[in-house]
């Protein structure tokens, strides 16, 4: 038997289990898990003794373009090289704008097939009753399923990315639910009540991380979390409820999952890391919305990732230079770069430290985004017939956090000199090897667009 690919002493990671086997790859796709490869020729091999390959991460959450002088593009070619550092093998950005996404989901289209590393899809933010009205128009014509809001009232001043009230959001939950296989996904954050409790923190003249968390309380989000649930309930729309941050919402959460409501939960990893008490080197690192949060929401996520409750996790990476982010707390941009380290957290401090098991890994990061999001059974798994998007681990591996080895365009990292404890070592996609031990394969820009049904998660 011949392939173009030989991954030799694998222990293959599965959401249901762990496995020893041989994997093998032809144009891209796997096509078989063997015992025993005496009979086999293959193009290219590696062995990965004492290593584990897990299905390519797929991050959920990506912000791209205005970080490098406004070229989408040149955040394609250097964000994905950092991503497959981090054995990320499938981004999905979203994409705003204020005008119809028609033309702008198009030439961002054909961005990915010139820049990009690996295969990208887009999620769309909606901020307009335009916008709201096309929404069919961008399943059928841009293969896009799912569609993200920022609730706000009319006339906002906090947030900094237009929102949609309650009754916009009523009228686009109800064409989503129109649509097969669509999802909503919201920022689940109360920003009137930010509004007021922002105002007095910020004439107390407050410049330290924790003012920004306790500017953003936790009620914010656990209002937000029930309101948005009641009212995808009510419209019967599928339901993603962006970047957990702390247990305060857990409770809705569960209790609509016991109830069969479709209601999918993210998390990230500086969750699941920092707390508000953090020591950052200055405020603004610490400059994330939702807030950073307590040790014990730390503990309760962690918690929710084992109990399933938290369905899939997302980067929230945002690759700003540290004089394109900000020193001002209160101006300074929001969102940090996380991209490279989202698996290497999980790794450190889930998997090393006794949290969650290498099963549940491959279940958030990717079995459960490629159902949630129309991506399966292309993507998501190490099994025969899905594309070859793999990562090996290495659970033994040190390594102190330096920016300069992230490969992103932002020169910081809120990780900066944090050892961590188990990394990815090898990323392949399509069958491709495009990174191995610290260097990426430039030469390997083959990256596709996901055109989605959204079919999968059913």
């Amino acid at each position: 038997m011949h392939c173009d690919l030989l991954i030799k002493n694998a222990r293959v990671v599965k959401p249901v289990g762990i496995f020893r086997g041989h994997i093998l790859v032809t144009q891209g796709k796997v096509v078989a898990i063997k015992a025993s490869v005496t009979d086999v020729e293959a193009g290219e091999i590696v062995d990965v003794e004492n290593c584990y390959v897990l299905p390519g991460v797929i991050d959920s959450h990506v912000h791209l373009g205005g970080y490098t002088s406004q070229d989408f593009g040149a955040d394609l070619r250097s964000e994905t090289a950092a991503a497959v550092s981090g054995g990320i093998t499938t981004l999905m950005c979203f994409l705003k704008g204020e005008d119809s996404y028609l033309h702008l989901t198009k030439t961002r289209i054909e961005d990915v097939e010139r820049n990009s590393l690996i295969d990208v899809a887009y999620h769309l933010i909606i901020m307009t009753e335009q916008q709201i009205e096309e929404i069919p128009l961008y399943v059928r014509e841009l293969g896009v399923t799912s569609f993200k809001f920022f609730r706000a009232p009319a006339g906002d001043t906090v947030s900094t990315i237009q929102g949609v009230d309650d009754g916009l959001l009523y009228r686009a939950f109800h064409k989503i639910s129109g649509e097969d296989g669509c999802v909503a996904i919201i920022h689940a954050e109360n920003v009137e009540i930010i509004r007021e409790v922002r105002r007095i923190l910020r004439e107390e003249g407050r410049q330290d991380a924790a003012a920004w968390s306790e500017s953003r309380p936790s009620l914010c989000e656990e209002m937000s979390v029930s309101s948005g649930i009641l009212l995808a309930r009510h419209t019967k729309t599928p339901l993603c409820i962006a970047h957990l941050s702390g247990a305060s919402g857990l409770k809705a959460i569960s209790q609509a999952k016991a109830e069969g409501n479709p209601v999918f939960v993210e998390t990230c990893p500086h969750y699941l890391f920092f707390t508000k008490d953090t020591p950052f080197q200055r405020g603004a690192y610490g400059n994330v919305n939702p807030p950073l949060r307590q040790a014990s929401d730390r503990e309760s996520l962690w918690n929710a990732i084992r109990r399933g409750y938290i369905d899939y996790i997302g980067s929230d990476h945002c690759p700003y230079t540290l004089e394109s982010k900000g020193e001002d707390l209160w101006t300074a941009r929001s969102g940090i770069p996380g991209i490279s380290l989202l698996l290497p957290v999980l790794l450190s401090e889930g998997v090393n430290k006794g949290r969650i098991g290498l099963e549940d890994v491959a279940r958030i990061c990717a079995y459960n985004p490629a159902r949630i999001f129309g991506l399966w059974p292309q993507k998501g798994m190490v099994e025969i017939g899905v594309d070859a998007d793999l990562v090996v681990v290495d659970l033994e591996r040190n390594r102190e956090v330096r920016s300069e080895e992230l490969h992103s365009h932002s020169d910081y990292s809120p990780y900066e000199g944090y050892k961590l404890k188990g990394w990815p070592i090898i990323t392949i996609v399509a069958g491709r090897v495009v990174y191995r031990d610290g260097s990426s394969r430039e030469d390997q820009r083959r990256g596709r667009y996901l055109w989605r049904t959204g079919k999968s998660r059913h």
